[in-house]
């Protein structure tokens, strides 16, 4: 069973981020270079590059780099590394830098030092994931702050992970995440919020 089994509609998810890198914020043009943080089995890694970017993905798992490489096949564009991301350090900067683990914070010791490294290394704008039940969402918006990003904001990212949606039942779901007394209830209950940082000191 790979990674991305755990989702009804992986594809619906891949494609949301992907949404979500190219057009939250500053537009991430095609041809960019992303740092992509927990790229599991590659099935949004995949999208990104299938949409023109240039990946660079990292997993700290052996077993999900080798099915990222094996979903990905010979002669895809992305660079695959196996690395804990409590203990990368970027050898270059990127565009963008994702980071949709499910939750970030979840799997971070020390979130802030982290983030601080992965800033560093981003020109453009950086998207970490955030369970709110967990971690209360202006923490997670202050620790971006404090990892040097002028620009920071969140949004839900309502897309299920336990059933698929038709297409008018998903634009629905979107439609809510602008529906603050809707947008807090769903949060209350389920699904993450995606914090967006941009204009570093």
């Amino acid at each position: 069973m790979t990674y991305s089994a755990r989702y009804a509609d992986p594809s619906a998810v891949a494609n949301r981020q992907l949404a979500l890198l190219a057009r939250w914020g500053t537009q991430i043009e095609p041809g960019a270079t992303v740092l992509e943080v927990g790229c599991a089995d590659g099935f949004a890694t995949a999208a990104f590059v299938k949409a023109g970017y240039q990946v660079t993905a990292l997993d700290g798992s052996p077993e999900m780099v080798g099915a990222a490489a094996a979903r990905l096949g010979e002669g895809a564009s992305a660079q695959l590394e196996l690395s804990d991301v409590r203990m990368y350090e970027p050898r270059s900067s990127f565009d963008a830098v994702v980071a949709f683990m499910w939750t970030f914070f979840h799997y971070i010791d020390e979130p802030g030092e982290c983030l601080e490294r992965l800033a560093g290394a981003t020109r453009t704008k950086m998207l970490i994931d955030v369970n709110p039940r967990e971690v209360d969402i202006a923490v997670a918006v202050a620790a971006m702050r404090k990892a040097g990003f002028r620009s920071v904001a969140w949004r839900p990212f309502f897309v299920p992970q336990s059933y698929a949606l038709s297409p008018m039942a998903a634009l629905a779901l979107r439609s809510a995440e602008n529906v603050p007394i809707v947008r807090n209830a769903l949060l209350r209950r389920k699904f993450v919020v995606i914090v967006k940082g941009e204009d570093r000191r």
